[in-house]
């Protein structure tokens, strides 16, 4: 039996996911269904992570799954990244790509194992990919997007299949079927899920209540929740604003995170969430710090969950996160956002009407037995997004 190889790129962090990360933890995720099941051996290829890292991956003790840290030329990759990423902004379609040491050592640490599949992880240098479709068979390689990736006619021509999160990630690649007739036939959908035993938890009344005092909330309050980045994209400063204009002052939004405004590049879009923090502290609260094990207490004690995304979001975590949590949902129209919600449980706004928000929250704060359906209705969507189906779709999606 061969192994499946998973190429991270240099910039990842760490894997089992000490560090966080939404692909690592789904990595992770993959890594502990195929312990249980033993349907393949995983070798998973990564950066040499710190020493303090190193030490909390030590802990873990897999059977099925070697872990191979790679070193070379990181400096030289992040300039290289750099100015891919200037590209990307500027709109030039072209990147720079090369064979970089950390690539040459992962082609370089492959021969010593007997490889049956190779899965890039996010990322897909050209360089990489043209090599190793020599080596190994262009049917042997496969692309697991996890967003907007730039395509290009080399990697179309040199990876054997495309695993999207969603079927707007995949849609942005089938224009190029034109280029291999063969890929055309090789789109798969790959959904994916968080942990079952994070968010699927029960938080008891008494848990519930303690954290909503802790943070400042009244019994009858009716708390719209926001778990994200503070970044333009994510439309926290819109979904404040919307929470600021509801004149029912039992409804606030939680925040989780901390705000830490001092350690972000300061632009006028970030002064303008500061300012509204620092004006309606009644109303705008941030949770600081959370455990990532105690998260689901946090969704259980909010009433609504918003996911304002304000560009094409291929698939964000947090809408499953929502759905096992069992709250009611807010969405914008959103890339692959909608292949995730149920009909039933969210309430979807098209991007350029997300200044309509408040609308929507202000109705469903005062329909307590509507939200209390549409939370039902999600334990239920939910259910299609286990780890467990995760890891069989993923299996059989490369093929056993």
């Amino acid at each position: 039996m061969g192994s499946i190889a998973f190429y991270h790129p240099y910039y990842s962090l760490p894997i089992p996911a000490v560090g966080g990360g939404a692909v690592e933890e789904l990595q992770e995720i993959l890594i502990d269904e195929n312990e249980k099941n033993v349907k393949k051996d995983f070798l998973i290829f990564q950066p040499q992570p710190s020493e303090e890292n190193l030490k909390k991956i030590e802990q873990y003790d897999y059977k099925k799954t070697k872990l191979v840290f790679l070193k070379g030329g990181h400096k030289v990759n992040i300039i290289v990244r750099i100015i891919n990423k200037l590209m990307k902004v500027l709109h030039i379609k072209k990147r720079i790509s090369y064979l970089t040491a950390y690539d040459k050592e992962f082609i370089k640490r492959l021969r010593d194992y007997d490889i049956d599949r190779i899965v890039f992880e996010g990322n897909c240098p050209e360089k990489l990919a043209k090599k190793l479709s020599k080596m190994y068979g262009r049917e042997k390689l496969f692309l697991h997007l996890h967003s907007n990736y730039p395509i290009t006619k080399s990697i179309v021509n040199n990876i054997g299949g495309l695993i999207g999160v969603s079927q707007f990630v995949l849609d942005e690649w089938r224009e190029y079927k034109k280029y291999n007739k063969c890929l055309a036939q090789n789109y798969h959908l790959l959904l994916n899920c968080v942990r079952d035993d994070k968010f699927s938890r029960l938080a008891t009344q008494e848990e519930r209540d303690k954290i909503r005092q802790s943070l400042g909330f009244e019994k009858d309050d009716f708390v719209v929740i926001f778990c994200g980045r503070i970044l333009k994209i994510k439309g926290v400063k819109e979904l404040m604003q919307s929470v600021c204009e509801i004149e029912d002052k039992r409804v606030k939004l939680l925040i989780i995170g901390s705000p830490n405004f001092s350690r972000i590049e300061n632009t006028s879009y970030l002064s303008d969430v500061e300012k509204l923090t620092t004006n309606n502290k009644d109303k705008i609260v941030f949770s600081g710090y959370i455990e990532n094990s105690g998260l689901y207490k946090y969704y259980q004690s909010a009433d609504l969950q918003v996911v304002p995304s304000t560009y094409n979001d291929p698939a964000p975590l947090v809408v499953i996160e929502g759905l096992k949590s069992g709250l009611p949902q807010i969405c914008t129209i959103s890339g692959g956002i909608p292949e995730y919600v149920s009909k039933d449980g969210c309430i979807l706004i098209p991007i350029e009407k997300i200044d309509k928000l408040s609308k929507s929250i202000k109705f469903l704060s005062e329909k307590s037995e509507l939200c209390a359906k549409m939370g039902k209705a999600n334990i239920e969507q939910a259910k299609n997004f286990t780890c467990e189906k995760f890891y069989n779709d993923f299996i059989s999606i490369i093929g056993e």
